[in-house]
């Protein structure tokens, strides 16, 4: 997974609004912090089939009960659809 090429698709306007940081980037991953909860990221993962699987997760701590929680599942997203996808999943 290229992250920079990835970034670019979501598009600079939608993570903006959705206030995204603290990018990582991993082989086949890429997630990043977004403002909807300070313990809340959005993580992209290239499947085999060349489209992407966008989650939201709340990354809790123990005295919640939960070390991470799925939030939000969107699978088979295109790279012409991640922008959108992940601007209305932190909309929510």
């Amino acid at each position: 997974m290229n992250a920079h090429e990835t970034i670019r698709q979501i598009g600079a306007m939608n993570l903006a609004a959705i206030g995204a940081r603290n990018f990582v980037a991993g082989e086949s991953t890429l997630h990043f912090n977004v403002l909807r909860g300070s313990s809340t990221k959005v993580v992209v993962t290239l499947d085999p089939t060349d489209t992407c699987t966008v989650e939201l997760v709340d990354i809790g701590n123990r005295r919640n009960g939960y070390a991470m929680k799925t939030l939000e599942t969107v699978a088979f997203v295109y790279c012409d659809q991640i922008g959108d996808v992940v601007r209305s999943m932190c909309n929510r």
